[in-house]
């Protein structure tokens, strides 16, 4: 019964179409509840007292415990963790899913094979981003740079294979193809940024504020994309675009 259930919401087109568009709502909303919550210290600036946008990654709002603060010792980051874990949980369940159904729009086709392909690497995607929020950074910091890396390569592999797709495609339009051909490069860049560049042994403030502009650049377009794609229809021939 479990499994029938699980198929039944599996083959549901609102997946595709409504859950990203609230769920880029609720995100947001989680995110900016586990800003507020935050209660400060960055990787090199222990005086700090609340999230900033340019010297905080996003995951460290996933901490259990802050960085260390003036006074050598952290604090307790319990709220702003559970929300913004949580919004990771959703987003994770969301793609999932989505690229369980979009894979439907390719049926019939010669390009359903590598759909599905493209379509797993979203999914699994989508599980690192569980993944990294089941991972706090100060808690199992190894495991979750892993993931957070595996994430982000899965997306990018999963990016540039649907802007292929769409732009083969005779069902769909081919402006959808431009969100994911932007956020596939700008995805390729940020990998070849983290993993070449690193992150050095004594971090200057430069440095630090390069990596998390970079970051929420992505995430940003990582969103608009999400949204972007929910409103996929199929069309009667590309002589509609």
């Amino acid at each position: 019964m479990l499994v029938s259930h699980l198929r039944k919401i599996a083959i549901n087109k609102a997946w595709v179409h409504y859950a990203p568009r609230y769920g880029v709502a609720l995100f947001f909303l989680l995110n900016f509840i586990s800003i507020i919550c935050y209660p400060g210290t960055t990787l090199i600036d222990p005086s700090s007292k609340s999230y900033s946008f340019i010297y905080n990654f996003f995951s460290d709002l996933g901490r259990t415990q802050t960085f260390i603060n003036s006074d050598g010792l952290t604090y307790n980051n319990f709220f702003s963790a559970v929300f913004f874990n949580n919004s990771l949980f959703m987003c994770g369940t969301i793609f999932i899913f989505y690229y369980l159904n979009v894979i439907s729009f390719f049926k019939g086709s010669n390009l359903y094979t590598l759909a599905k392909i493209g379509s797993s690497f979203g999914m699994i995607g989508g599980v690192c981003f569980i993944g990294v929020g089941l991972t706090p950074s100060d808690f199992v910091h190894d495991a979750h740079i892993v993931i957070t890396d595996w994430a982000f390569r899965f997306f990018t592999l999963n990016a540039f294979l649907f802007s292929y797709l769409i732009i083969k495609s005779e069902k769909i339009s081919n402006k959808f193809s431009i969100g994911y051909l932007l956020f596939a490069f700008l995805l390729f860049f940020y990998v070849f940024v983290v993993e070449i560049g690193g992150m050095p042994k004594k971090v200057s403030m430069e440095h630090l504020a390069y990596k998390v502009v970079w970051q929420k650049v992505v995430v940003l377009s990582f969103i608009i994309n999400s949204f972007f794609q929910s409103f996929w229809g199929p069309i009667n021939n590309k002589e509609d675009n």
